[in-house]
């Protein structure tokens, strides 16, 4: 995604890579619509939510589609993500607990 570190504060070329199929609904090279892509991502601010939030990152980090986190994605995740960036911290806490 490009402008990706201009939108959400942090260069992660990978973590956009995942929200663009997880806008596209798994298919590459589809256009999203702005009205699509706040949609999709408003829950994720709805501060008084927070279950909505987890649900919506869930999806997001769940490459595979099967409704699970293994240790799989989780590695495939830790190798990928900086950990500079707030996700990478989070993954590799999940890695190393």
């Amino acid at each position: 995604m490009n402008n990706f570190d201009r939108v959400f504060g942090h260069p992660c070329p990978y973590f956009g890579k995942l929200l663009y199929l997880f806008l596209s609904e798994g298919f590459d090279r589809k256009k999203i619509h702005f009205l699509k892509f706040l949609e999709a991502l408003y829950p994720v601010f709805d501060k008084d939510n927070q279950l909505n939030q987890n649900k919506i990152a869930f999806k997001i980090l769940d490459m595979d589609r099967d409704d699970n986190l293994n240790i799989i994605n989780l590695l495939d995740l830790q190798n990928n993500l900086s950990q500079k960036t707030p996700l990478g911290q989070e993954i590799f806490r999940l890695v190393h607990y």
